[in-house]
């Protein structure tokens, strides 16, 4: 493995200039801000802890290994033209009201929500009390773990980072690591499909590969999978109306998710990780979980109410 000099960036330059603010330092945010400084522009963290300070951490690509710096602050909510949040999707009402919901509207600002789940409901509400934002939902799908506190990992090579408006408005001018999708609806809704079967799955059973999903487990995910398509298109009509004009709809999404888990293999799955860990209780509640406030959906009831404990 070659490890690369260190990329000193601008801290002081960067706190004058906070264009671009990340909200959460995880796996997704730390890829993003990488992306960024990669591209000489300036980016600042914020998250729990409301101490400035500068945060350096290592990002994994293909065997060479980069360093980089930003600063956690903030302060630097207040002048950010574009805000990125990357929590996980339970905290995002804790993110409104802690960091989002009294933002001063004296300059144009956007804000792009990158997190799993049913949040075009979250979205939709945003833009109800906010009219002066303009709101994005962002799908990144760029395999990024955390191997040891401050060093990332990307697993591959083609994952991206798009992102589209929940209603007619054009894109906003975003750095080129974003890429504008029309139909950001639909893929977020493929995503909420595939994770709600695969990551109940893999986390109720703590699978330690993916692959034992799609060889050991393959009728399990199975049946999690056409009780996730059934409970998405009791969610959103249109999916029913689709699948009345396209049959083969479920069994092309079907394969598409086990090429998924196949090409991650040999990866531990996220949500299996956490209930090893002893965590990820909220995100379960946010993918599972939404089976419960409908009748049926036995399977996926079952798996979530393990993966809760």
């Amino acid at each position: 493995m070659t490890k690369t000099p260190h990329l000193p960036h601008d801290l002081q330059g960067m706190e004058r200039s906070s264009h671009i603010v990340i909200i959460g330092t995880g796996a997704v945010g730390s890829w993003l801000a990488s992306e960024i400084l990669r591209q000489d522009q300036p980016v600042a963290f914020v998250d729990r802890d409301s101490t400035p300070r500068s945060r350096e951490w290592t990002m994994e690509s293909a065997g060479i290994v980069r360093t980089y710096r930003a600063r956690v602050d903030t302060g630097t909510l207040q002048s950010a033209n574009t805000i990125i949040v990357t929590t996980r999707a339970h905290h995002l009402e804790a993110v409104w009201q802690e960091l989002l919901a009294d933002l001063p509207g004296s300059i144009e600002r956007n804000i792009v929500v990158c997190c799993n789940g049913l949040i075009e409901g979250t979205l939709d509400q945003w833009r109800a009390r906010r009219p002066d934002i303009s709101f994005y939902l962002g799908i990144v799908t760029a395999g990024v773990t955390e191997r040891h506190p401050g060093h990332f990992v990307r697993s591959d090579q083609s994952g991206t980072c798009c992102y589209g408006a929940l209603d007619n408005s054009g894109p906003a001018d975003l750095p080129p690591v974003f890429i504008w999708d029309a139909k950001i609806r639909e893929r977020a809704r493929r995503k909420w499909l595939f994770n709600t079967a695969a990551n109940t799955l893999a986390g109720a059973l703590k699978l330690s590969r993916n692959d034992l999903m799609i060889t050991t487990f393959r009728n399990h995910l199975r049946d999690l999978f056409d009780e996730s398509y059934d409970l998405a298109c009791e969610l959103w009509p249109d999916w029913r109306q689709d699948e009345a004009r396209n049959p083969a709809r479920r069994e092309t999404l079907w394969l598409e998710l086990c090429q998924l888990i196949a090409d991650t293999g040999g990866n531990e799955n996220s949500m299996s990780r956490a209930a090893r860990l002893g965590k990820g209780t909220g995100e379960a509640r946010f993918l599972g979980g939404v089976a419960f406030g409908h009748s049926g959906y036995p399977e996926l009831k079952r798996m979530t109410r393990r993966l809760l404990g």
